[in-house]
């Protein structure tokens, strides 16, 4: 909004200056046409039609203060202008007399302010009897307001019987239209637009962005606190429904959250009874089958209200060297005798995070490389604004069309739905909801030689 408000704003200035200038410079022949040419057509057109005695007396009344004219037996002008006005200025006139005259009129225009300029150019090709006619037309110059601009003239029109009609004369023009305070005006006016501009698209923007903002978060999993109503009508209106929404997922996410927590709970009990129950009978197949299937319920049980713990879990954010704890957990790993290998980086990499829950994401994580991929190779990369942690195994990898649903809670891959090897489906969902806490992201990704990578990307400040 703001680069195209600009460009029709410039475009708008670009084509009132060029008018402005146009309409300017046609004033000269406009203001000619007014007086000028028509007593010099007049004047011509009388004198061909009357004797040449007349000549002298005709021209005398036809002359003023501004414009002398003057009969003689040769031009002042003894070639033709070569500027613009000039060559327009022969061909009005031209046309005004008939096309007996084409090619014949000789004019010069200047500026009143090359006075001087213009009164030598004309000498050069003048006899001695312009030298009055111009002392008159500068003492004419004098009863002019100094603020208006002067165009000179001077025009040499054949007449018969070789005799030539030269004219000198001042034609007053109107101030430049583009002048200083035009532009200052100019400047101001699209100062104070641009101004008017950016006020209206921050106040739209600023609304919207954080709107955005949140709107990511949520999608996320991260709480978002309500929005601040705020803005147009319309962005108020949607803002008001993301408040509504947010609150109905907070209160969605509670109830569910509690209900599972209560079940549960619930559960344990009947579980600790019934496994005390199973382990009073005799010894048999049937009985190591169900002391088997309790011990699983009761680790779903177990595994659950973990969850619910973690999600529920407020932790103080405190500087951590993040290349340090992976130092840390690799080095855990190794001594349980599991192939862990990290290259730690050359310095400290502080982040700002929740120590124990980032070292449970990045452990579940580890956890998951060895166990399914029998080894894990980690890396720590550190870039502008963000690090990055890159975990490598060499293990069958996850179907494409199940890499996004590993996140969810309770899903399995089919390749881990073993009782050696599957889970509760849990673990996944349980890091992804801690790296979301600190605005991480996570991805997993196919390696092309075998093996799954899981790339982790953490900012400075994390929470």
């Amino acid at each position: 909004m703001i680069v195209a408000s600009l460009v029709v704003l410039f475009l708008a200035q670009v084509i009132t200056a060029a008018m402005m200038n146009a309409a300017h410079k046609s004033y000269f022949q406009s203001s000619t046409q007014g007086w000028f040419i028509d007593r010099t057509v007049l004047l011509t057109q009388k004198l061909v039609a009357t004797s040449p005695s007349n000549y002298d007396i005709m021209s005398d009344a036809a002359s003023a203060p501004f414009a002398i004219f003057r009969i003689n037996s040769h031009p002042y002008l003894t070639e033709d202008g070569s500027d613009k006005d000039d060559d327009a200025l022969s061909k009005l006139l031209e046309s005004r007399l008939g096309s007996q005259y084409s090619n014949q009129i000789r004019s010069l225009v200047a500026s009143g302010d090359k006075l001087d300029e213009w009164k030598q150019a004309c000498l050069a090709n003048l006899s001695i009897e312009a030298q009055p006619c111009i002392t008159s037309l500068k003492e004419g110059k004098k009863r002019i307001d100094m603020g208006t601009e002067i165009y000179l003239v001077a025009v040499s029109i054949p007449l018969p019987n070789k005799q030539w009609l030269n004219i000198f004369s001042m034609a007053p023009v109107a101030p430049i239209y583009l002048d200083h305070d035009t532009i200052l005006f100019l400047s101001i006016f699209g100062v104070l637009q641009l101004i008017a501009i950016l006020i209206l698209v921050r106040r739209i923007t600023r609304p919207l962005k954080s709107l955005a903002i949140a709107s990511d978060k949520l999608g996320k999993g991260e709480s978002v606190a309500l929005l601040e109503e705020s803005g147009p009508e319309d962005v108020r209106r949607t803002i008001r429904a993301f408040n509504r929404m947010n609150n109905s997922l907070v209160l969605y996410m509670k109830e569910r959250t509690g209900m599972l927590a209560s079940i549960a709970h619930d559960l344990r009990t009947p579980l600790t009874g019934l496994k005390i129950r199973t382990e009073m009978l005799p010894d048999s197949r049937t009985k190591t089958r169900l002391l088997s299937t309790i011990g699983e319920m009761q680790n779903i049980v177990e595994t659950t209200v973990q969850f619910i713990r973690e999600n529920q879990r407020v932790e103080q954010p405190r500087r951590v060297d993040i290349n340090a704890l992976l130092e840390s957990l690799s080095e855990d790993f190794q001594e349980m005798g599991q192939n862990v290998v990290y290259s730690p980086a050359a310095a400290p990499i502080a982040i700002i995070c929740q120590p124990v829950g980032m070292g449970r994401a990045l452990r579940n994580l580890i956890e998951n490389a060895v166990k399914y991929g029998h080894r894990a190779r980690i890396s720590l990369l550190q870039e502008e604004q963000h690090v990055v942690i890159n975990i490598d195994d060499d293990g069958p990898g996850i179907d494409d069309n199940e890499i996004e649903r590993v996140f969810e809670a309770f899903f399995r891959s089919e390749k881990s739905r073993s009782r050696e090897t599957g889970g509760l489906g849990l673990g996944l969902a349980i890091v992804q909801n801690i790296l979301h806490a600190h605005h991480g992201e996570i991805s997993l990704h196919n390696r092309k030689e075998g093996g799954l990578n899981v790339k982790i990307t953490l900012p400075y400040q994390c929470c």
